[in-house]
């Protein structure tokens, strides 16, 4: 489990990070 979480936080993370991100 914690290698699964490590292997698809920085994924998320990008996703996280493109969905805040303002779309004008």
């Amino acid at each position: 489990l914690a290698v699964e979480a490590a292997s698809g936080l920085p994924e998320y993370l990008q996703w996280l990070a493109a969905e805040s991100r303002p779309v004008n």
